[in-house]
């Protein structure tokens, strides 16, 4: 009798493992492939208190996350020093049970967004670093929801991308030119089920999305997937994977927050916060970081203001940042695009740097300062986004959104006139270098006359080899001296 009880027992026990592994199969995860176990981040971050929405700094050097205690939420920031994490302080020292706000985002080491986490709607506001510390918060996004539907939002590194969680779905809306936000769409069936799925995180890629769902088969309650957008109608998704079986299990996981390096990832299990190694399946598309200076190019001062990054082709702004009061800034490119990227503030006019990350395949990090140069009289101010080929003065598509910048100034300061001036390097004859700056300051003016500016507010002038601003015995120092100009005639 024992026997048979212990062979019903086995049974039993194959027939559990068999429909386990039923179920397992059945699920989108990535099979035969290393999972790093996740490691639960020490005492000085976790405490007997719940922590939740843990965001990472784009150095990977500074967590933020959301804790809970005595029914409201306060955001803490940890240091990572020498090899382990240090106590996690407040914020803000002073914050009371109404301010209840929840970390939701760290685009760059200069800004922070914060859920107003007791707004029936979804609100969003930002607070940017200043000489006495962080600013008061500002409201930068409301989306009209009412009710309970309205649950959670994220907003992108870029600044302009918002996730939303309504009505038990993900939604998104972009920021549109004049600083208004789209209608929310539905991000498609591919993400969203019957069941609820929970935002968590739009990686700094702006194309990966990791987010929780009780709808997708998986091991739990609530699991956390991985999906790719496939074009930019924010309807194409790639099918969910599901982050796997050391990542997810029977209980509730949710709050990812993915590096921008792509390597690390932070979750929350249990109301304490872990971190994870991120097999390359399951990471973002590379980024590159820029870190650098905004400051006069007269006086050399640092400028506190917005920084623009455009794709350089189209023209079309693909995000913003803030430099803080030293000038420093940092911004997150995605890999995939040819960028411009400058400082913008009234009264100057922004020297643009432009980087080709179209084939780039791997993160970096870049140091590129950045100048700003007041429009005064009689100081030249370089062009130095356009492109001609090679001795050529055809403008090539990618000078246009330069142009297009200086033709906005000219129409915000109507009684300015400006002369357009073309250089070259000592290369090739006097005569011909002299033809080829000529020519070249004429492309320029012609294409600002195109654009509706009367012809009687501008000039070109053309000096050949005859000023240079670097030496012509290297191929940097030529390609200095190969550069058009403007200079302010009068005011």
């Amino acid at each position: 009798m024992k026997s048979g009880i212990t062979l019903y027992f086995w049974c039993f026990i194959v027939v559990l493992n068999a429909i386990s592994l039923k179920a397992q199969s059945d699920i989108n995860y990535l099979r035969n492939i290393e999972y790093s176990e996740p490691v639960r981040l020490n005492d000085n971050v976790n405490s007997k208190e719940d922590e939740h929405w843990p965001v990472i700094s784009p150095d990977g050097k500074t967590l933020y996350y959301t804790r809970y205690q005595d029914n409201s939420t306060y955001v803490y920031v940890a240091k990572y020093q020498n090899d382990v994490w240090q106590i996690g302080e407040p914020l803000f020292p002073d914050a009371t049970p109404a301010d209840n706000f929840s970390i939701i985002c760290n685009p760059n080491e200069n800004t922070l967004v914060l859920w107003d986490s007791y707004g029936r709607n979804m609100t969003a506001n930002y607070i940017y670093r200043t000489k006495k510390g962080w600013s008061e918060p500002s409201k930068y996004f409301s989306y009209l929801v009412g009710g309970k539907d309205a649950f959670n939002i994220f907003i992108g590194n870029d600044l302009q991308t918002a996730v939303l969680e309504m009505y038990g779905n993900l939604f998104v809306s972009v920021l549109q030119d004049g600083g208004k936000w789209s209608k929310a769409i539905p991000l498609g069936d591919k993400i969203n089920t019957s069941s609820r799925e929970e935002v968590c995180c739009l990686a700094a890629d702006n194309r990966t999305l990791y987010f929780s769902s009780q709808g997708h088969k998986g091991f739990g309650d609530n699991d956390i997937f991985m999906t790719r957008r496939l074009d930019d109608t924010w309807q194409n998704w790639s099918d969910p994977i599901n982050m796997g079986p050391v990542i997810n299990t029977a209980g509730k996981e949710e709050g990812i927050y993915v590096s921008a390096i792509g390597e690390d990832a932070y979750f929350v299990r249990d109301n304490d916060i872990y971190k994870v190694k991120l097999p390359e399946e399951l990471r973002p598309l590379p980024t590159t970081i820029i870190k650098g200076t905004l400051t006069d190019g007269v006086t050399g001062l640092p400028i506190q203001t917005y920084i623009i990054y455009r794709d350089m082709v189209s023209d079309v702004m693909t995000g913003i940042t803030i430099a803080d009061h030293n000038g420093n800034f940092e911004i997150v490119l995605p890999s995939g695009d040819n960028y411009t990227f400058y400082g913008e503030k009234d009264g100057y006019y922004p020297l643009s740097e432009n980087l080709d990350l179209s084939r780039s395949e791997r993160y970096e990090e870049l140091k590129i300062n950045l100048k700003l140069y007041p429009v005064k009289r009689n100081k030249p101010i370089p062009l130095n986004s356009l492109f001609f080929a090679e001795n050529s003065a055809i403008l090539q598509k990618e000078s246009y959104a330069e142009l297009n910048r200086l033709v906005d100034l000219l129409k915000t300061y109507p009684k300015v006139v400006i002369r357009i001036d073309g250089h070259t390097d000592s290369d090739g004859t006097e005569t011909h270098n002299q033809t080829l700056s000529e020519n070249r300051a004429k492309a320029v003016y012609n294409y600002i006359i195109e654009q509706g500016i009367p012809a009687d507010r501008l000039s070109s002038k053309g000096f050949g080899e005859t000023l240079p601003i670097a030496d012509n015995d290297t191929e940097e120092g030529k390609k200095m001296n190969r550069r058009v100009e403007f200079m302010v005639i009068s005011l």
